[in-house]
């Protein structure tokens, strides 16, 4: 099951750990709390490239008091899971890299 620091991709069903995290204030004094979490599924490490982001209960409180949409919660933000889907650009331009195969 998935928790703060690692999840499963949606694409090919991979373990991946979190490469980037975003906190709160309490994050920044403790290392307590998160808002949330970015992942890769590299292909470097058998996975298919996807990217995608998860945000916590904290997260999803801050965002929504801030008047922003939040997709891609957590396990523990007690919701259901979607995962964040990049937009069509950043999907084409992701396209154009040369991974070196």
């Amino acid at each position: 099951m998935a928790g703060e620091g690692y999840d499963r991709c949606g694409s090919c069903d991979k373990e991946s750990d979190a490469k980037f995290f975003g906190g709160g204030e309490h994050q920044r004094k403790t290392g307590g709390q998160l808002d949330w979490s970015i992942y890769h599924c590299a292909p470097d490490n058998g996975g298919c490239g996807a990217n995608w982001s998860r945000a916590t209960k904290q997260g999803l409180e801050r965002r929504t008091a801030q008047g922003s949409v939040t997709r891609g919660l957590t396990p523990s933000a007690s919701l259901d899971r979607v995962n964040s889907v990049p937009s069509d650009q950043f999907r084409e331009r992701y396209a154009l890299i040369d991974w070196g195969r």
